[in-house]
């Protein structure tokens, strides 16, 4: 059976104030179009269907229009949350999706955990996929009473060690007699990461709070299975390990960080009888994305080279003149982002990194113990500050 896997498509994000849905409109229809080219029978989307927990109209209306032509050419579709989506919003459109013959998972379900599986019976196949959406801390500290009497490095442990038991457990409700896929929305520790820069051009994030990174080695995984589908990570990469394993990456460059990026989506081809094979077709639309870094008039000449580019211009001029970023957007209209960078300004960063700064969390504690709260009460009100600061942290990421 051949499944299409792609995710992290953030429909609505936008870039430096940009509307990119006509990209997005673009490389998702180059997507049924490699699905229908390949004769795939399921694709599965992990996670990050949306940008943000309020999706606008322009949005919504893509992503259906979407479904129902994946649908229309009688591909199975599995898909499920990312940390990106709003659980609410996904149950909301279920019964809607459902009807399309859509497979949702909004939540992860601990209760059944049979309710995480998605069944496709197609030519004589059986494929079954344990699906588990977003699972973040704040899920663990509210449903595991051990979890928060641990220090937090060792909770940073026993986050992974939770999720292997999830997968594990799981994984053998599975019928023998079905190709076995696990689909993912969660942070892999051996993967590359475009880590932030100093200007925050990020694409991804790490789990992290009170300074405990929160992830699954590739160790952790279950092996006897024929395919992993991730999400979480935009950067599109096979992560080593018994079972083939990778993450789809976004399917545009959502960031400049992303700028060296080719996006991709995975076919797997699976059997019960024989390893999968796995390949790999690049996704050729949307604006692609490139930084020059110069002195102004060095810029103005290199910047004409890519007039079908989006541009962040960084100049290096100790003395640049004196209107630099209004006259490189008239000269170059693709410009979108144009920031000095010189040797002064970078001491005065590189002095700014190397003075201890407090975070938001840490203020927030201190600010805890000076009034006295008990443990209890702390603990409390450190997990509820954790799980609202998070929610801040996904919808501006």
């Amino acid at each position: 059976m051949k499944i299409l896997h792609t995710a992290d498509w953030h429909i609505g994000k936008k870039l430096k104030g940009i509307d990119r849905i006509q990209e997005y409109e673009d490389v998702l229809e180059e997507i049924i179009n490699i699905a229908i080219t390949e004769s795939v029978d399921c694709i599965i989307i992990s996670g990050d269907i949306f940008d943000s927990y309020t999706p606008s109209t322009d949005a919504e209306k893509l992503f259906w229009n979407i479904i129902i032509k994946i649908r229309k050419n009688n591909i199975e579709l599995i898909l499920l949350a990312g940390n990106h989506d709003s659980p609410k919003k996904i149950e909301a459109m279920q019964p809607s999706l459902e009807k399309h013959g859509v497979q949702v998972y909004a939540r992860f379900d601990d209760n059944d955990l049979a309710k995480n599986i998605a069944t496709i019976e197609k030519n004589n196949e059986k494929l079954q996929i344990a699906v588990i959406p977003w699972i973040n801390e704040s899920f663990l500290t509210k449903n595991l009473e051990t979890f928060l009497e641990t220090s937090k490095q060792e909770q940073g442990k026993q986050y992974g060690i939770i999720l292997e038991t999830i997968y594990r457990d799981i994984i053998e409700l599975l019928d023998k007699d079905a190709i076995h896929i696990l689909a993912t929305h969660t942070l892999i520790n051996e993967a590359l990461i475009q880590e932030a820069n100093q200007e925050k051009d990020i694409s991804e994030r790490r789990i992290t709070l009170d300074k405990v990174t929160y992830g699954i080695s590739s160790s952790q995984l279950p092996k006897q299975i024929n395919y992993i589908a991730l999400g979480h990570i935009h950067q599109p990469q096979e992560i080593i390990h018994n079972a083939p394993t990778h993450y789809a990456g976004s399917v545009l460059q959502l960031s400049f960080a992303e700028r060296e990026q080719e996006k991709y989506v995975y076919i797997a081809d699976c059997s019960i009888n024989r390893a999968t094979n796995v390949d790999r077709k690049i996704l050729q639309q949307g604006i692609k994305l490139k930084q020059l870094e110069s002195t102004y008039q060095d810029i103005i000449i290199e910047g004409k080279k890519y007039p079908n580019h989006y541009l962040k211009i960084i100049i290096t001029d100790e003395t640049p003149p004196k209107d630099f970023r209004s006259s490189i957007e008239s000269i170059l209209p693709n410009a979108i982002d144009v920031r000095l960078n010189n040797q002064s300004i970078q001491k005065i960063k590189n002095k700014n990194i190397n003075s201890k700064q407090l975070t938001e969390k840490e203020l927030y504690q201190e600010y805890l113990k000076k009034t006295g709260a008990s443990k209890d009460l702390m603990n409390k009100k450190i997990n509820l500050f954790n799980e609202l600061f998070e929610k801040v942290e996904t919808n501006e990421t």
